[in-house]
C-alpha cells in the first residue's frame, strides 16, 4: 500500500563528513524514512534517483560537476513529485529565491541547521507526501472502480435513450464522460432475436460475452445489449464499408428518395441479410432481425426502437421470421374491432347457443394470419370471450364436481395461484400458444357451464336447445314434444322436475331475459326486438317485460345501454 511505504531519502553534499552526519544525527527510520544513499554531486545524485527513486532530496547547493540548484531544477523536470530540501552556506536571498522558483520545497541555511529544524522540514514534507499518495490511492481506486462498471454505465445509457419518451438533453455530455464512440449522426437500430440452446450458445455466431458477432463486410461501431438469451439490440453508428459515416450524411445519405438515401438503404440490406445468414448458419435455426432506416439525432432514438418494437411483437406472434427494415412511417398489421364481435359472441352464449359462439371465436382466429390483426387485439378478443364464459361459470350455483386431471381442475388450481385467465392469455407471445391455451380455457368453461344449461335427462336437454334455436317463432309444448318425440305430459313433468319451473314460465324467462340483451347491446327497435324473442304484440311484451324487468323496455335501455364486459 502507498500509504504503508517509508519515505525515501537522499541526501547530496560534497562534504563527506556532513553527508555522514545528517545521516547519522537523525533517527530516520523512528520517524517512517529509510536513507537510501548519499552522493557528492548533482551528477551522481541523478543517477541514483533513477535507480531509487527518492521521495526527499536534501542537497548542498555549492558541489562540483552539478551544483545544488541545477539539480533541483533536472530532478523537478524528470520526477515532478520529489520534495527537496536545500542546505546552503550562502545567506543571500537570491539563492533561495532561484531555488524556491526551481521546485525546491524548503531552503535552510548550514549556519541554522539544528537536527530538530531538519526533521521538522522534513516532517512537513513527509505529511505532503503522504496526503499526495492518499489522493493518488483515491483517484486510483476510483478510476478501477469506474473502469470495472464502464460497460454497465455505458449500457444503461444506451438503454435510456431506447425506452425513455423524453430526450436527456445532458446525454452528449454523459457520452463524453464515459468515452462512448457513439455520434448523433448516421445512428442504426437493430433487434436481434434468435432460437438457441446452450450448445449454440458457444457457436462462432456469438462472442464470449455471449453477444453476436458481426459479419465482417458489415462493421457498424456501437454497443450491444442483451435484453434475454434470445433477444439482443444493437444501437450505435454506421459505417458502410470503410466509408465515414459524416462524408455519407454530409453526401444527403439521409434525404429520402435521393440516390445517397438509396445506396445506403440498398448496402444496409445487403449488410443485414449477410449477418443473418451467417447467424442462421452457426445456429442452424432461423434467426428475425428488424433494423431502423439510417437516421440522425438521439431524441429519434425512442421513436425508431418503438417502431421495431411492433414490428417485431407482430411478426414474431405470427411467426414469419425475417429480415425487416422497420419505418416508423408504416407499421405492420391491421386493427381488429373486437365489441362488435364481443357483441354478437355475448348474444349467442346468454341464448345457450354456445357453439355459435365458439365458432364465431375460431372462425375469426382461422383468419388470423391472413389479416396479421395486432396482437393486443387478438388477445384482447380472446381474453374477453374467456371471460364472459368464467363469469357464466361463476354464476353457476353447483358445479358439477371436479375430477383431479379434468381441464377444469387446472382452472380451478390456476385460479388458486391468483393467476387469472387475461393474464394467462396475454403473457403468450406467439399466435400457435395462445390459441392453445386459449382452446383449454374455453373448452373447460364451455363443459361446465353446458353441464349446467343442458340437465341430465335427454329429452330436457333437447327441449331446451329447441327453445334457443327457436324463440323467434311460437313454441308450445306439444310443439316440442312431437319434435322429440315424447309425450306432453311427461315432458312437463320431466322438466318440472329437472329446470325447477314449468315450461311456460321458463319459456317467458328464457323470451324476456334474451330481449334484455338485445335492448343493452343493439339499437334495434323495440318492436323488431319483441318479434325476434316470440312476442310479436308489442303491448303484451311491454307488460312482461315490466313484470318481469321491473321498467319499461325504453327505461331498460336507456339505463343499461351500451353495456359492456
Amino acid at each position: 500500500m502507498l500509504m504503508n511505504q517509508q519515505i525515501k531519502v537522499l541526501i547530496v553534499d560534497d562534504e563527506q563528513i556532513i553527508r555522514e552526519g545528517l545521516r547519522l544525527t537523525i533517527d530516520w527510520e523512528k520517524y517512517g524514512f529509510t536513507v537510501i544513499g548519499s552522493a557528492s554531486n548533482g551528477e551522481k545524485a541523478l543517477l541514483l534517483c533513477e535507480e531509487q527513486s527518492p521521495d526527499l532530496v536534501i542537497t548542498d547547493i555549492r558541489m562540483p560537476v552539478m551544483d545544488g540548484l541545477e539539480l533541483t531544477k533536472e530532478l523537478i523536470a524528470r520526477y515532478p513529485k520529489v520534495r527537496i530540501i536545500i542546505l546552503s552556506a550562502y545567506d543571500d536571498f537570491k539563492y533561495a529565491q532561484k531555488a524556491i522558483s526551481y521546485g525546491a520545497s524548503e531552503y535552510l541555511l548550514k549556519s541554522e541547521l539544528e537536527c530538530e529544524h531538519l526533521l521538522m522540514l522534513s516532517l512537513k514534507a513527509a505529511e505532503s507526501i503522504f496526503s499526495e499518495r492518499k489522493l493518488q490511492m483515491e483517484s486510483e481506486q476510483y478510476k478501477l472502480q469506474f473502469t470495472r462498471h464502464l460497460a454497465e454505465l455505458q449500457n444503461n445509457l444506451c438503454w435510456n435513450l431506447l425506452i425513455s419518451p423524453q430526450y436527456p438533453r445532458e446525454i452528449k455530455g454523459e457520452i463524453s464522460r464515459l468515452s462512448m464512440d457513439l455520434r448523433e449522426d448516421s445512428l442504426l437500430l437493430a433487434h436481434v432475436y434468435v432460437e438457441r440452446d446452450e450448445a449454440a450458445a458457444k457457436c462462432p455466431a456469438f462472442d464470449s460475452s455471449g453477444l453476436p458477432c458481426l459479419h465482417p463486410q458489415f462493421a457498424p461501431s456501437g454497443y450491444w445489449l442483451a435484453s434475454s438469451a434470445n433477444h439482443y439490440i444493437f444501437i450505435g453508428n454506421l459505417s458502410a464499408f470503410g466509408q465515414p459515416a459524416s462524408g455519407l450524411a454530409s453526401s444527403g445519405m439521409h434525404t429520402p428518395g435521393s440516390d445517397a438515401s438509396n445506396a445506403m438503404e440498398s448496402l444496409l440490406s445487403s449488410g443485414m441479410a449477410a449477418f443473418g445468414e451467417e447467424l442462421s448458419a452457426n445456429l442452424q435455426s432461423p434467426c428475425s432481425i428488424f433494423y431502423s432506416p439510417v437516421f440522425s439525432g438521439f431524441e429519434n432514438v425512442y421513436q425508431h426502437n418503438e417502431a421495431i418494437r411492433k414490428y417485431s411483437q407482430t411478426y414474431l406472434f405470427y411467426e414469419k421470421p425475417g429480415i425487416y427494415l422497420c419505418a416508423p412511417s408504416s407499421l405492420p398489421g391491421n386493427p381488429l374491432s373486437v365489441m362488435p364481435i364481443i357483441t354478437k359472441y355475448i348474444q349467442f352464449v346468454e341464448c345457450g347457443q354456445l357453439s355459435s359462439a365458439s365458432g364465431l371465436i375460431h372462425e375469426i382466429c382461422s383468419s388470423l394470419p391472413r389479416h396479421m390483426y395486432f396482437p393486443y387485439d387478438v388477445k384482447e378478443l380472446l381474453a374477453l370471450s374467456c371471460s364472459i364464459l368464467e363469469e357464466k361459470a361463476a354464476n353457476i350455483e353447483e358445479s358439477p364436481r371436479i375430477f383431479p386431471g379434468s381441464p377444469f381442475s387446472g382452472l380451478r388450481e390456476s385460479s388458486a395461484r391468483n393467476e387469472s385467465i387475461h393474464k394467462s392469455l396475454f403473457k403468450h407471445k406467439k399466435l400457435s400458444s395462445l390459441l392453445e391455451n386459449y382452446t383449454e380455457w374455453e373448452s373447460a368453461l364451455l363443459h361446465l357451464i353446458e353441464q349446467s344449461l343442458y340437465p341430465c335427462h335427454s329429452i330436457v336437454k333437447q327441449a331446451i336447445q329447441y327453445i334457443h334455436k327457436h324463440l323467434h317463432e311460437e313454441i308450445t309444448l306439444q310443439l316440442i314434444a312431437s319434435e322429440i318425440y315424447c309425450n306432453p305430459t311427461y315432458l312437463s313433468q320431466v322438466f318440472k322436475k329437472e329446470v325447477h319451473m314449468n315450461f311456460s314460465d321458463f319459456l317467458i324467462q328464457t323470451r324476456l331475459k334474451r330481449a334484455m340483451l338485445l335492448l343493452a347491446t343493439t339499437p334495434l327497435p323495440i318492436g323488431e326486438i319483441a318479434e325476434q324473442v316470440g312476442i310479436p304484440n308489442q303491448s303484451y311484451f311491454s307488460r312482461s317485460f315490466i313484470r318481469f324487468a321491473g321498467m319499461q323496455p325504453s327505461k331498460y335501455r336507456q339505463e343499461f345501454s351500451g353495456w359492456t364486459v
